[in-house]
């Protein structure tokens, strides 16, 4: 008997795998949480940018949800819902894989103009959830001001099955674009 897994809700799925297996219902639940619990990866990426521009000024644009929103890619919206909450969609594609997640972004360990944490979580419905945070200090440079981060992240579903090497590649490039448009937005 073949079945489409995609096409069963979880409960399903559950009761369909303890039938075939001869399994009680709770070991099949068990095992799809330590196969979900496999399927999720973590990533850790950290780096530094110089702007041209003084800290109050890059403070300000990190705050500005205009700004984050043009320097995010693939970023359809971002909403201030308050000083430390924004509401956001963004849609990427990361090899195979193109999902469009709806998530919540929260500001906390604030201290301006100097740094903040910025962590959120995002559904992208089946091909799978992004959640994470990264820690931002800010720094007087040379006439500029030096952005430093730290961001951890962990990915699940169907991003989280691609490869590591494709992951982690996709996760630079967007970093990478993040900080050229940002750059060009302190600028302005």
């Amino acid at each position: 008997m073949t079945i489409d897994a995609r096409r069963m809700g979880k409960s399903e799925l559950f009761s369909h795998f303890a039938e075939r297996f001869e399994v009680k219902r709770t070991q099949a639940r068990e095992f799809f949480d330590e196969l979900t619990a496999l399927a999720e990866k973590e990533l850790k990426r950290s780096g530094e940018f110089v702007l041209p521009a003084d800290k109050a000024i890059v403070w300000a644009k990190l705050n500005d949800a205009e700004t984050l929103r043009a320097s995010i890619p693939g970023c359809e919206s971002l909403e201030k819902l308050s000083d430390t909450e924004m509401q956001a969609a963004v849609k990427i594609k990361i090899g195979p894989v193109s999902a469009r997640f709806k998530g919540k972004v929260n500001l906390t360990d604030i201290d301006a103009p100097n740094s903040y944490r910025i962590s959120g979580q995002g559904d992208g419905g089946i091909a799978g959830f992004a959640k994470g945070g990264a820690s931002v200090n800010l720094t007087e440079k040379d006439g500029g001001t030096l952005l430093t981060y730290n961001v951890e992240a962990q990915i699940g579903g169907k991003l989280a099955q691609l490869g590591q090497r494709l992951v982690n590649g996709a996760a630079k490039k967007l970093a990478d674009d993040f900080f050229t448009k940002f750059a060009a937005a302190v600028k302005a």
